[in-house]
């Protein structure tokens, strides 16, 4: 209390309370105590529309309510191929969109629903290729060439300031786009190829989990000239992918795991300083392509199941809120 007493009366409850009178020598003040109740929301996913054919590894970038998918392994029942079909989503389903000029599995996407960019990736006759394509909400045009040719990368940024890293042999290796061409940017400090694992922009990323000869679980953070180590992941994944919009509110997405092989539910959460176990998916998928959208609204699609089978399904992930209900400190009448 901001005045010392003793003997006083007193009424309210534990969250909101008088003080009144007591001594020594008798005085008149009464003190309100009010204190500040919250009610958290713990992060949550649900259920989206299905997109139209069973895919994984597709090339993705927007956000939860416009979002674009595009070519990937396409499993046309029987079998499987790659593909360069494209489908956008607005918040509840999908539907077509002009086809990509080039077929390709395992192509890195960021950007937006307008201003979209996909680079690298795998060709039908599994040559991986350095090309890129920029996309503007209804076209697809040429974009600058990487200056190496690879698939299973991490991708982070926007059209015109985007960056590229790792990916299959695995590399080390990471480029900078400026909307324009593409420039070698310093090495990654572990070589690792994934689902597209990285959250964040071009001067402020993460790229994490994936794969070497095996699992690992590092994390790397840039800003925008070199790579440093992050703190390890709670749990090592491959084939993972990443969701978000800024690199200290990263989620990371199923993967492979040692406990869920091959899809797992599982995501984690990075707030900056560590990783945390985060909300679990309703189905266990890896091989995505990445996830749209941010760790407060996002959207995941696609990829192998727990059977390794690829899927349709889509789940929105919905972040974890706080809301003051009340908030009065100590008051004098």
């Amino acid at each position: 209390m901001a005045i010392a007493r003793a003997r006083h009366g007193g009424s309210g409850t534990q969250a909101a309370a008088h003080a009144f009178g007591g001594g020594p020598g008798y005085i008149s003040t009464t003190e309100e105590f009010n204190i500040s109740l919250s009610t958290i929301t713990g992060a949550a996913w649900a259920a989206g529309g299905n997109s139209t054919g069973r895919t994984g590894n597709r090339s993705q970038f927007g956000t939860q309510t416009a979002s674009v998918a595009g070519s990937g392994t396409y499993v046309p029942n029987p079998g499987f191929t790659d593909a360069d079909d494209v489908e956008e989503y607005n918040g509840s389903s999908w539907s077509a969109a002009t086809d990509m000029p080039t077929i390709r599995s395992g192509g890195t996407g960021l950007g937006t629903l307008t201003a979209g960019l996909v680079a690298g990736g795998k060709l039908a006759n599994n040559t991986f290729q350095a090309t890129s394509v920029e996309y503007d909400g209804t076209n697809w045009t040429a974009g600058g060439n990487p200056n190496t040719a690879r698939g299973y990368t991490g991708g982070m940024g926007t059209q015109t300031a985007g960056l590229m890293c790792g990916g299959n042999g695995p590399h080390n290796l990471s480029e900078e786009y400026n909307g324009t061409a593409w420039t070698e940017g310093n090495n990654l400090n572990t070589a690792r190829s994934t689902s597209n694992a990285g959250v964040g922009i071009q001067t402020a990323g993460i790229y994490f989990g994936g794969e070497t000869t095996e699992r690992v679980n590092n994390s790397e953070e840039y800003d925008g000239t070199s790579w440093t180590e992050g703190p390890d992941m709670v749990e090592t994944t491959n084939r993972n992918s990443g969701l978000g919009s800024v690199a200290t509110a990263a989620v990371a997405l199923g993967g492979q795991t040692a406990s869920q092989t091959p899809g797992s539910t599982g995501t984690q959460f990075y707030n900056g300083t560590n990783w945390v176990t985060h909300a679990s998916m309703a189905i266990g998928r890896s091989q995505v392509g990445g996830g749209t959208g941010s760790s407060a609204a996002g959207l995941v699609n696609g990829g192998a199941n727990a059977s390794d089978s690829y899927i349709v399904s889509t789940e929105e992930l919905t972040g974890e809120t706080t809301a003051v209900n009340a908030a009065k400190s100590i008051d004098f009448d």
